[in-house]
Parts: C-alpha cells; structure tokens; sequence
C-alpha cells in the first residue's frame, strides 16, 4: 500500500487492476480498480461499485453492478494504491512460430521483388510493364520475358505495343493457337481493370 500526494512530480504508473483511492481536492473519495491510465494527461479510469441502490436490486445484482469514473489526478490531493494487481497465475505460453511458413511469406516476398524488377523495362510502356506483372499471375516468372518493348510468353507468343490482344503475334500458329486465345481473354480482362484503360489513354496523348 502506498499514498502520493499529487504535487509529486514522480507520478506512479498506475497497472490495470490495481485498487486505488483518490481524494479529491474537494475531498471526494473515489475508490475502485484501474481499468486505464494514461500519463501524459493524468487521467485515471476506475470501475467502482455501484452504492445507494433500491430495494429492488437482488443481493447477487449488487455485487456485479458498477460504475465507471474518469479521475483527474491533478484535481486530486492523495492518490493511494490500497492494492496491487496481481500477476496471472499461469502465463500463457508464447505460441511458438512457424518457421517454415515465415520461409515461405519470405521466398514469396522476394519471388515478388524480382518479379516487380523484372517487369521494369524502359523501353515499354507504363501499360505494358502493367500488362507484365499481371501474367505474372498467370504464368511463372521464367516464362515470361521481354524481347525489347514486346512482352514473349513460353518463348511461343509475342504481346506487341500496344499491348491489345490485336497485338499478339504467334510464331507457330499450329502449336500456339490455344495460348495465343488464352492470351487474349487474359489481356481483355486485363484492360478492364481499374486504371487500365486511364493508361491507355495517357499513352495515346
């Protein structure tokens, strides 16, 4: 137990769950527990219970009813800690990580860096490193490369500026015929994406 009159600049840190009592500079009394603190404004929050009440009220009522009070320590002339809150009596045990799934999140992480640095090329434009990233997650890294300004898909099809499924070229039609319809739905909805067609329309300017 301990009392501290609130001129001392050395405030208390106040834990929740501890009992205190504050008496007020108007000598109100206010006794509860913590439920938060926060220094920097001084402000005390305590749950108190609930007095005064009817007849109507049953016994087992009364002992769960409270009331919450906000104290501003610095109106206040005493602040006394009748009792400290005490620790749990079981800790809980810190859930052990995973560490295999943290080196997936990691090699995903930097699967994506290099896809982001690959998909740069200054020779394309802003619609077709967009275009890029958004294979990417359709096809995997090493199957997609740029060939200049023109995106290459499974060494088989070339995406041409710019960058419309009118612009697809096929080296070997017989072969690539079904990749090169892929493509071509994968791109039209591609340009239905937000931002897309505001592309498009700067690079046409």
């Amino acid at each position: 137990m301990s009392s501290t009159p609130v001129a001392n600049a050395m405030m208390p840190c106040f834990n929740v769950g501890s009992i205190v009592r504050c008496i007020s500079c108007f000598d109100d009394v206010i006794t509860g527990e913590v439920t938060a603190f926060d220094h920097s404004v001084k402000m005390l929050m305590l749950k108190c219970p609930r007095t005064g009440l009817d007849n109507t009220t049953a016994v087992g009522d009364q002992q769960k009813l409270c009331h919450m009070s906000i104290v501003n320590l610095s109106l206040c002339k005493e602040v006394e800690i009748l009792e400290e809150a005490k620790p749990p009596a079981s800790p809980e045990t810190p859930a052990r990580l995973n560490l295999s799934l943290l080196q997936q999140r990691l090699s995903h992480n930097l699967e994506q860096r290099r896809l982001f640095l690959k998909s740069c090329n200054p020779q394309a434009s802003a619609v077709g490193q967009a275009l890029y990233r958004y294979l990417s997650k359709h096809f995997s890294n090493k199957d997609l490369n740029w060939l200049g300004a023109d995106i290459q898909v499974l060494q088989q099809v070339i995406i041409g500026s710019p960058y419309n499924a009118s612009n697809i070229i096929v080296s070997d039609p017989g072969k690539s015929e079904r990749l090169a319809q892929y493509l071509s739905r994968v791109i039209d909805k591609f340009l239905t994406q937000p931002g897309a067609q505001a592309m498009e329309d700067q690079q046409e300017k």
